[in-house]
């Protein structure tokens, strides 16, 4: 740990000195860690809506599984992913986010559903296989609406 901060450790400076990390001016920890909350929160949304096929149908099991991982989400991003962007030492930043959270949820529900339902039209999948693509398709775009408008 360098500076106090707990994300400057070696393999974090390994990280941010990557080529493309540098070319692409790429904020890698960032990145890693909303990739290591949104990992959490998917596997919390599929296990739960996986669980969920047991008493309802795919689009119904989806909404519990989405509802569930929102929490894991709010908590970890605000908290750890754009803890700096969040820091603001009032709580008053956490209140005025909350409405753009919840906008970028329902956005990424909506991408989810929607993808959930064209799948699950067409038959083209297992069900347990339609929940992972509609639960896929979601993080790239919250990722950058999170950064650029949720926490900025």
């Amino acid at each position: 740990m360098t500076n106090g901060d707990p994300t400057t450790t070696t393999a974090a400076r390994v990280l941010r000195r990557t080529p493309l990390a540098r070319l692409a001016g790429l904020p890698v920890m960032e990145i890693a860690r909303f990739g290591v909350v949104g990992l959490a929160a998917t596997a919390v949304h599929y296990l739960t809506a996986l669980a969920a096929l047991s008493v309802a149908p795919p689009l119904h099991a989806n909404v519990i599984g989405f509802l569930t991982a929102v929490a894991v989400s709010w908590i970890g991003h605000s908290r750890w992913t754009f803890r700096a962007a969040a820091a603001d030492g009032t709580g008053a930043g956490s209140a005025a986010r909350l409405p753009r959270f919840v906008a970028t949820v329902v956005g990424g529900f909506s991408m989810s559903q929607g993808t959930l339902w064209l799948v699950e039209r067409f038959d083209a999948l297992p069900d347990a296989l339609a929940l992972m693509v509609a639960v896929g398709v979601v993080p790239p775009t919250t990722y950058l609406l999170n950064k650029f408008w949720v926490f900025r």
